[in-house]
């Protein structure tokens, strides 16, 4: 195990603590079996009633979904989806990529749904999406994908008959097929495309007289959503933000070390950084003062860029502070905490996040 913040082999002895706790308060017990240059064998023993009634029916899928596609890039989450369907007596065609997907609907076979995850394997899924539109008989398609729905346009997302994002349990998977109704077999006529060059004509009726016509008026241009970069090495805490601040309007990226963090930073600079400080490749304090020094090279002003940490001991605050971090906050993280802070520094035009964030006092004083 490294001392250093940048580490690249996670493990201090902080998750057998709490491991220990719990085990401790369900009434069980754990010990490790260690030898030096051997290694260790931890146990776990604890009591459980066993339930009478334990549920092992397969969840029911619609009695009309006889044929499935499903295109995954990731054959661990394709084989699951698979399995799944097929233990429902669903017939599967698993494709890796999109081109084999499309063949399989151009050389006339046809399917009463297609599951595609957003990376296609050499397409996205919305252009997997676009062209099994336009095959003679297209499915429904559901979208399955490992990014915020919320950062995907209108117009994308209407490519779809439904979107889940991952991880999606296999129930909430089911039923949304099933609310898919009437609608999953039947195929949904292509978008035509007028032809280059061809004048739109109005169908709408014209009225004749002698008014004067009124001008056009301009759309008013729509406000950006507000960036937000989280560095975060960790799947699992990267899951848990991601849900903490679904219900916001905002456009989120995640960076999975402090390098990737400043090249994000380079590409795109966001409006509000929250950076985790033990990292591999490159820890959170360092990246932080990389960005420091493009900033100041740039004569731009300082971002806000807030410490997601577990360091809480004593002086780590301001060991973490003085490496040029704005603010700090320990783990585990708090929604409030986090949301909070999104608010306090979303920059003036951008869109409104979309829920309330204030505490619920502030709001029951509210007129």
């Amino acid at each position: 195990v490294e001392e250093e913040a940048n580490r690249k082999f996670e493990g201090t002895g902080l998750g057998l603590a709490i491991t220990r706790k719990l085990i401790e308060l369900m009434g069980g017990e754990i010990w490790v079996e260690s030898e030096v240059g051997q290694g260790s064998c931890f146990g776990v023993r604890l009591p459980l009633a066993i339930h009478d009634q334990a549920q092992t029916t397969v969840p029911a899928v619609p009695s009309y979904l006889q044929t499935a596609v499903i295109v995954d890039e990731s054959e661990i989450n394709r084989i699951t989806i698979e399995k799944q369907l097929i233990a429902c007596g669903v017939a599967v065609h698993g494709y890796d990529n999109a081109q084999d997907a499309i063949a399989f609907f151009d050389d006339g076979h046809s399917a009463n749904i297609l599951i595609t995850d957003c990376r296609a394997g050499g397409m996205s899924g919305t252009d997997l999406a676009q062209a099994i539109q336009q095959t003679k008989s297209p499915p429904p398609i559901v979208l399955l994908s490992s990014d915020s729905l919320s950062s995907m346009s209108t117009s994308d997302l209407d490519l779809f008959d439904a979107a889940l994002a991952k991880p999606v349990l296999r129930r909430e998977l089911f039923e949304t097929l099933a609310k898919l109704g009437p609608r999953v077999g039947k195929a949904k006529a292509p978008r035509k495309k007028p032809a280059k060059g061809a004048r739109k004509v109005s169908t709408k009726p014209v009225k004749t007289g002698s008014a004067k016509p009124k001008p056009p008026v301009e759309a008013p241009i729509a406000a950006r959503r507000m960036k937000v970069l989280t560095a975060e090495d960790n799947k699992t805490n990267r899951l848990v933000f991601r849900k903490m601040v679904k219900d916001l309007d905002i456009d989120l990226r995640f960076a999975g070390n402090g390098l990737e963090a400043v090249e994000a930073f380079r590409e795109d600079r966001p409006d509000l950084i929250f950076m985790d400080i033990s990292m591999p490749e490159m820890d959170g304090m360092e990246a932080t003062q990389t960005i420091r020094k493009i900033e100041a090279e740039q004569g731009v002003e300082p971002l806000t860029i807030v410490a997601l940490t577990a360091h809480a001991m004593a002086g780590d605050q301001e060991r973490i502070l003085s490496a040029g971090l704005s603010e700090y906050l320990t783990k585990p993280l708090r929604k409030a905490e986090i949301h909070g802070k999104i608010t306090q520094h979303a920059p003036e035009g951008t869109s409104p996040l979309g829920v309330e964030t204030r505490p619920k006092a502030q709001r029951a004083g509210a007129g």
